[in-house]
């Protein structure tokens, strides 16, 4: 592993800028596999120093301060950064008993994972080849709803490794989006079935999911070539969610062992061919069969969880809107604003915390005629109208 990091190191400065990149975020992962963490903290230093490769690093990892806190068992290990170690504390209490549910549902351990956590916020990306995954903890809170949500997130990793390195899950970069689809909406199926969320989430997965295709019916279909651009520059779109309820029905449609050999059959067949040799279909009617179950679907429980309040012009098509829940939210997760045949982006005040109580968030993008906006948290659904800037 020395010879790789000494013969990547000099290899960073050739090539263009998205080879660069990948042997920078390898040789980032060897730093952290060794413990040497001022190299890493240094090879990011540099990483954000060159401006071809800083518009490409879309996550920070390099800085990890370790502490004193480390758990671990035959699935994975846990080392927390010294800057969130209380919290990380909180959060890892009792995740020890995921170990039965991975042993009884996935079977075979793809290796001994080892989970970062860091004070950052945003996604948790994962190292399938080293078997890392850096958790990014920085907008949770010491509350059983980011116990639970932390829970689920080691479960989905680990899920995501189990699938490469068992199950042998492969895909093309022509076949990004619809297999990323497949990849998300099961990795999140094993991480809230783990934390015994399941039947919650997948209700609030459906019911997103539901007032999204009503407001844009080929929306899931439309955001498989742009996946990427969607999960990072369109976050109010629910791009998990409508995977996890996909997902989920294909499962219940044509069974989970026909789910699991869709993510384990040959990637030189490519996504739409393994789909359609294993489940008879394609993926386009596969999404259709989903849009049509998904007009049956109605969870709205009449449970009015959250007051909003407001709203206040914020600029030009613009409104703040505060809210008050009995439940943490998160706006670019369980809320969404609909006008017309469009979904409007919502964008929260306060990124940190992720999920909160009390806040707000601006909707842009508002023209001229009423404003829905739902709101989605496990099964209880609501939904409020906003006409000529009032509620």
């Amino acid at each position: 592993m020395r010879l790789y990091a000494l013969i990547t190191r000099l290899r960073l400065a050739r090539g263009h800028a998205d080879l660069r990149m990948r042997r920078a975020w390898a040789l980032l992962g060897v730093y952290l596999q060794m413990g040497r963490w001022s190299r890493a903290r240094a090879l990011e230093k540099r990483i954000l120093g060159d401006e071809a490769l800083r518009d490409l690093y879309r996550f920070r990892i390099g800085d990890f301060r370790p502490s004193g806190l480390a758990i671990g068992n035959e699935w994975f290990r846990v080392l927390a950064d010294e800057r969130v170690e209380e919290l990380a504390a909180y959060l890892l209490e009792g995740a020890g008993d995921l170990t039965d549910w991975l042993a009884g549902n996935l079977g075979e351990s793809p290796g001994r994972i080892t989970f970062f956590i860091y004070p950052g916020v945003g996604p948790s990306p994962f190292n399938a080849s080293l078997l890392h995954v850096y958790l990014m903890a920085g907008h949770y809170r010491a509350r059983e709803h980011d116990r639970t949500v932390v829970r689920g997130a080691l479960a989905h990793e680990i899920a995501h490794i189990h699938l490469r390195r068992i199950l042998g899950f492969r895909f093309s970069k022509e076949d990004y989006g619809g297999a990323r689809l497949f990849d998300e909406g099961w990795a999140q199926m094993c991480g809230w079935r783990a934390a015994r969320a399941w039947p919650e989430k997948l209700a609030e997965a459906n019911s997103l999911s539901w007032e999204a295709i009503a407001v844009c019916p080929d929306l899931l279909h439309s955001s498989l070539d742009a996946w990427s651009e969607t999960l990072f520059e369109r976050p109010w779109i629910p791009l998990y969610p409508m995977a996890m309820s996909f997902t989920a029905w294909v499962g219940e449609h044509s069974g989970e062992e026909a789910l699991r050999e869709v993510l384990a059959a040959p990637v030189r067949e490519g996504m739409d061919r393994r789909v359609r040799d294993v489940l008879g279909e394609g993926l386009a009617d596969l999404l259709e069969g989903w849009r049509d179950w998904l007009s049956s679907w109605s969870g709205f429980t009449g449970d009015g969880f959250v007051r909003f309040g407001g709203p206040r012009p914020a600029g030009e098509g613009s409104f703040r809107i505060v809210y008050n829940s009995r439940y943490p939210i998160r706006p670019e997760g369980n809320l969404l604003a609909a006008q017309g045949e469009r979904l409007l982006e919502i964008e929260s005040e306060a990124p940190d915390p992720r999920f909160s109580r009390r806040g707000a968030f601006t909707v842009r993008g508002v023209g001229e005629g009423p404003m829905e906006i739902t709101a989605a948290f496990g099964a209880r659904l609501q939904k409020v109208r906003l006409e000529d800037g009032a509620l």
